[in-house]
């Protein structure tokens, strides 16, 4: 008996350390969105003081930073993946998304592609999809024009990448943020990356919080032999680096259907920058999960940043050059 009662002390005490932890949080971030008047300028050289940045100085911060708040944290936090979207349709949610710059999202194709672009809406800045109030607003926009890339194909699904424009700039702020997009010859052999967005079987409970999951990218020839034998075959073997392939520990989120994870970006941090990360890809496929391991598969956004370069150059789109991603800066 005194076993149990000192047990329900000690989880009595982790619960209360617990809960004043997450109010405390709350109460910064809720300080940060309420803070617009003071001049205090933004020290890239130091930690973020949260109380002394204001809203209007977020967007000097360049693309894929955020917050420095989520060291050693179980489970995904408000605001950790700023650039991270959810794309509805008519009625219901759709897949998740990621935001390159405040008028483009990019996705999955086989999300939205059946979808009247006149029916899409994207949410940026949201948590919890079942909570009416969160410590910062989320922001929705309706989309302007939909674009599949031209060689998409359905059966097999290749090329699996499309960009959303919205109709109004997204506003920058402490949970809307853009990404950066890697270079060209950016490679990500062995990085430890991210994945997260919301499962669209959580849709309909109390609470509709997004995912997380760490991968490691893996190497292009080891990528290109483990689709070979795992799902392509070599009808549908890629002779390029379309694809990215990432290994991991199997969960319910990475290894669901693929439908429920849609649009998922694969986020890598960057080099000596720990609150600083580039689009490594978006989900091309649906995980291979019948060996000791994961096998995700993802479209390579640097195999296709000429043509995500090309149609936002053709739309003249009023961009920050901040939205490519610049290894001088980090």
């Amino acid at each position: 008996m005194r076993k149990c009662i000192d047990k329900l002390k000690y989880r009595t005490r982790k619960d209360g350390i617990m809960w004043l932890t997450l109010v405390g949080l709350t109460l910064v971030l809720v300080t940060f969105c309420r803070s617009t008047t003071t001049d205090k300028s933004f020290n890239e050289g130091k930690p973020f003081d949260l109380s002394s940045i204001p809203d209007s100085t977020v967007a000097s911060m360049g693309c894929g930073r955020r917050l420095s708040l989520f060291h050693n944290q179980d489970g995904i936090q408000f605001a950790e993946f700023p650039w991270l979207v959810a794309i509805y349709g008519h009625q219901d949610y759709l897949c998740s998304g990621v935001l390159i710059t405040p008028l483009v999202i990019l996705t999955s194709a086989h999300c939205v592609h059946n979808e009247p672009m006149e029916d899409l809406r994207v949410v940026a800045g949201e948590f919890d999809a079942a909570a009416e109030r969160e410590p910062c607003p989320h922001q929705i926009r309706l989309v302007s024009e939909l674009l599949l890339h031209p060689n998409y194909t359905q059966t097999p699904a290749t090329h699996n990448l499309a960009m959303l424009l919205v109709a109004n700039a997204f506003q920058m702020a402490t949970n809307v943020r853009s990404i950066c997009l890697p270079t060209y010859e950016m490679i990500h052999n062995i990085s430890e990356c991210y994945v997260a967005g919301w499962q669209r079987k959580d849709f309909g409970n109390s609470e509709i919080l997004p995912k997380r999951a760490t991968l490691y990218v893996l190497p292009q020839d080891q990528c290109r032999a483990k689709l070979r034998l795992a799902i392509l075959g070599r009808r549908y073997f890629p002779t390029n680096d379309s694809l990215i392939c990432a290994r991991g520990v199997k969960d319910d989120f990475v290894c669901g259907d693929e439908a429920g994870t849609s649009g998922v970006p694969l986020m890598c941090p960057v080099a000596g920058c720990a609150d600083c990360f580039v689009l490594a890809g978006v989900l091309a496929r649906s995980a291979r999960c019948d060996g000791p391991q994961l096998l995700g598969i993802y479209t390579n956004i640097s195999f296709y940043r000429q043509w995500i370069d090309q149609m936002i150059i053709e739309r003249n789109l009023q961009i920050s050059e901040l939205m490519w991603f610049n290894p001088n800066k980090y």
